[in-house]
């Protein structure tokens, strides 16, 4: 279900998908938390079953959400029937011609690859360098939800002050800088300091490439283009814990360090003018459309719109059409 908003109420995506950022942070952090450590205390197993519960009343209340459908311009023809996978497919084939989604996607996954390094040994990192005990590694996690909290409120008015492009600069450099200090830090205050403004970091971009991606994806599409952003951003996961392990086995502080280097890189490939035709850039979306060699039109008749795109990033209306020779809709 990739539920997506009307065409007329997308001026204010920002402060929507903010609003449900802190949503998320204050029941996974400030609720979640604390709760399965009562629930725990109770019984071992107290928390797993109630988080089947949790699921199951969530479920209801999903079937129990209103279902809007859009009008078909043929309503006597019944709707053809396409496979899951000729579905993802197409949304993989659109966001590998896309050069401003795609390149987003290939950063978020970078950047999932960076977050995942030092969190997959933030614990053993919190007791050998930092001194801290289970409260204490309790109250670091607390705190530096406390910036991803504060991050869902800026990222509104930061994007409306710099647009998406240096908002989403301004926030990958702020996770390189706050990792690199983090990989030396053994005071745990400053220490709780940089890893909240490191989910500051990560809570201000994901907010900033959701809702770019929201305002450039034809509504058609939302579902599987933003499916396969989600497998590339889920990977990075997946490789970024796996490689924050073995490097961990090493020294904790190589992966604190990796992850501030994958910041970097990502800051750097947005921050550059070409960051989209690098070559890198280009290879992988090269792969892409070498995989998915349809062209052209979706089965929902949508095509990629340059004039929304350079309104997003923020270029001129009138130079962008003259330069790509198209004529307003």
């Amino acid at each position: 279900m990739a539920p997506h908003p009307p065409r007329r109420r997308r001026k204010r995506l920002d402060s929507a998908n903010g609003r449900v950022a802190a949503a998320q942070l204050i029941c996974d952090e400030f609720a979640g938390r604390p709760l399965g450590g009562f629930l725990f205390a109770l019984a071992a197993a107290a928390p797993v079953f109630a988080m089947g519960g949790l699921w199951a009343a969530a479920g209801l209340v999903a079937l129990a959400l209103p279902v809007r459908r859009s009008p078909r311009p043929h309503a006597d023809a019944p709707p053809a029937r396409r496979s899951v996978y000729a579905e993802a497919r197409e949304g993989i084939a659109w966001l590998a011609r896309h050069r401003v989604v795609g390149v987003l996607a290939l950063i978020g996954a970078l950047a999932s690859v960076g977050y995942m390094l030092p969190f997959s040994i933030l614990v053993l990192f919190a007791g050998e360098r930092l001194g801290l005990s289970g409260i204490g590694y309790g109250l670091l996690l607390a705190f530096s939800a406390l910036g991803g909290l504060l991050g869902s409120f800026l990222a509104p008015r930061l994007r409306s002050w710099l647009g998406y492009r240096w908002t989403i600069v301004a926030s990958l450099l702020l996770g390189a800088l706050s990792l690199g200090g983090l990989a030396v830090m053994t005071y745990p205050i400053l220490a709780g300091v940089l890893l909240a403004l490191y989910i500051l970091h990560a809570v201000v971009w994901s907010i900033c490439a959701l809702s770019l991606r929201q305002r450039l994806v034809p509504d058609a599409l939302l579902g599987r283009v933003g499916g396969a952003a989600r497998v590339l951003g889920l990977l990075g996961l997946a490789a970024g814990s796996a490689l924050g392990g073995m490097l961990g086995a090493i020294d904790l502080t190589l992966p604190v360090a990796g992850g501030r280097w994958c910041s970097w890189d990502a800051a750097c490939s947005r921050r550059s003018r070409c960051g989209a035709n690098s070559r890198p850039a280009i290879a992988a979306r090269s792969a892409f459309a070498r995989w998915m060699p349809s062209r052209g039109r979706c089965s929902a008749g949508c095509l990629p719109d340059r004039l929304r795109t350079a309104s997003c990033l923020g270029r001129p209306r009138a130079a962008h059409t003259a330069r790509a020779g198209a004529t307003p809709s």
